[in-house]
């Protein structure tokens, strides 16, 4: 069974970012999925279910690198539930300086890439590269 890295303090700011992200977008709310959804979130406004959201806090300002590398397996997720319900979904990414976000885009380039650092080779996987000028930013 694969190790799971994510920390109680990653779920917290991640919630922090989704509702930052909501409040934005006022009357949107959220609801957290269970994992075999493989996005985090449900996107909402009142009881209807409007899209659904990936959340991701990175440690580096959103120039460092030329594009967001993002697993391909997100990318599926987020096209099977869009052919099941017709519902899009959004990414969301908090840099270190600015908060994007981008609507999955089934073109973006596909690439091995991932984690190196910890020691998991199911990190190294199909990856797409989303060039930066496809986020618009809360800030």
């Amino acid at each position: 069974m694969r190790p799971t890295y994510e920390t109680s303090q990653d779920l917290i700011n991640e919630q922090s970012v989704i509702s930052s992200f909501c409040n934005y977008w006022s009357p949107l709310r959220f609801e957290k999925m269970p994992k075999q959804y493989h996005l985090d979130y449900c996107l909402m406004v009142g009881e209807a279910v409007t899209g659904f959201c990936e959340v991701k806090i990175r440690k580096n300002t959103h120039d460092k690198y030329r594009t967001y590398i993002l697993s391909l397996a997100k990318v599926s997720a987020a096209k099977n539930l869009q052919d099941a319900c017709g519902l899009s979904s959004v990414l969301v990414v908090k840099w270190t300086d600015r908060t994007g976000y981008t609507s999955f885009n089934y073109g973006w380039p596909v690439l091995v890439g991932g984690r190196t650092d910890r020691g998991d080779w199911q990190d190294v996987e199909p990856v797409v590269h989303i060039p930066l000028s496809d986020f618009k930013y809360l800030d």
